[in-house]
């Protein structure tokens, strides 16, 4: 079995919580016995990463568009992500090159769902994994003006017009949860699937839980407002225990995070920027994902459940999926006042429950184990060519 992978970015090119799943999905198939190669944007030379075979296509003019910020290059950048002539030639000669089995899409921004009518001109059935809400959004986020979207804007709408069509041409569709995945079906989109299932996010396993001696609250992403991290520093900065600390682990807009370290002066909260994972999680006691977004999911679940470590969690989005409220941590809502600080003062009032719910996470997180998360993939890979075949 051949298949070549779509997903904006890839190793080294990694930007977020895609990337990573992507990579260890890729590399999982590798190790299944499959042929694997994928296709992202960047200016890397075509590698084999542990076993994948990556191209990096140069597309200088896509990346210069993340860096504007005028109503002119806006426009452009919805134009490409509908539609970018300048790199299909590209992914032709590699279809012909690969001669894959299948396609297995991701991220789409810079390609455009256009790949999925190349995909059909070569009579390729076609898999898509859905990884946030760039179909249904220009955003990727469904998010304005400080508060989550209830319908698609006039602008969004014209757009995803353009992506829904192409989105027929798709035989198997996955959620990265159950709530992106409706969101996208509820719209219209992948109406002509024979799957539609959603699949995990997959994280490795086996890492040492380490007790901890205080309690440390921790926030690891992008510090910006639809992330939710002013409700957090607010939240934690009326808890009245000099003994807490709360760790923040990220960056964001150089104004905005000047902004958060004036109005939050308070010792127990450090802003750390960026460490690696395992420097992060052998720190901190509970992970908090304080998002306002309806978030697709979060890798933050996860990762912190393989170091033995709770979550607080919004109930925006596919964020509680990943949640078991009371066992591997607590789920609260944004909207409603002091419900993060009660849920934090929990842990507080009762610190034996962290060691109680530590065991939980670890036993949880065995079930997005990267083998079994791999497997279902292979089982969905198996149906799809089967139903090509009829």
């Amino acid at each position: 079995m051949r298949i070549l992978i779509f997903n904006t970015f890839y190793y080294p090119n990694i930007v977020g919580g895609a990337e990573k799943s992507t990579q260890l999905i890729a590399e999982g198939l590798v190790k299944k016995g499959l042929n694997i190669s994928v296709v992202s944007i960047g200016n890397n030379k075509e590698q084999i990463i542990n076993g994948v075979k990556v191209y990096y296509i140069n597309e200088k003019f896509w990346l210069s568009l993340t860096k504007k910020n005028n109503f002119l290059y806006k426009t452009m950048q919805k134009t490409v992500n509908i539609y970018n002539p300048s790199i299909y030639k590209k992914i032709n000669t590699i279809l012909n090159k690969e001669k894959p089995s299948f396609i297995h899409t991701n991220n789409l921004y810079g390609f455009s769902p256009y790949v999925w009518k190349l995909a059909k001109n070569s009579n390729l059935p076609i898999v898509h994994t859905i990884r946030d809400h760039f179909l249904l959004c220009n955003r990727g986020v469904m998010f304005k003006n400080g508060k989550n979207c209830d319908k698609q804007c006039v602008d969004c709408k014209l757009t995803s017009t353009i992506k829904k069509s192409f989105s027929q041409y798709v035989d198997a569709v996955i959620g990265i949860s159950e709530y992106i995945l409706h969101r996208h079906l509820e719209y219209g989109f992948f109406n002509n699937a024979k799957i539609k299932t959603h699949i995990y996010n997959p994280v490795p396993q086996s890492k040492k839980f380490k007790k901890k001696k205080e309690i440390i609250f921790g926030y690891i992403g992008q510090l910006s407002k639809g992330k939710g991290v002013e409700l957090l520093l607010s939240e934690f900065s009326k808890i009245n225990n000099p003994s807490i600390k709360l760790y923040l682990y990220g960056k964001g807009i150089p104004n905005y995070e000047k902004y958060l370290k004036t109005k939050f002066k308070d010792k127990r909260i450090k802003f750390r920027g960026f460490m690696k994972s395992n420097n992060i999680y052998e720190d901190i006691s509970i992970s908090i994902i304080p998002s306002l977004l309806n978030e697709a999911f979060s890798r933050i679940h996860l990762e912190s459940y393989s170091y033995g470590i709770p979550v607080i969690g919004s109930n925006r989005g596919g964020i509680p999926e990943g949640i078991i409220d009371k066992k591997t941590g607590f789920i609260f809502d944004p909207s409603k006042r002091d419900d993060l600080k009660e849920k934090m003062e929990i842990f507080i009032n009762n610190p034996k429950l962290i060691d109680e719910f530590s065991q939980n996470c670890i036993k949880f997180v065995k079930n997005f184990d990267e083998e079994k998360i791999v497997n279902q993939y292979i089982d969905l890979y198996n149906k799809v060519l089967n139903n090509n075949e009829k």
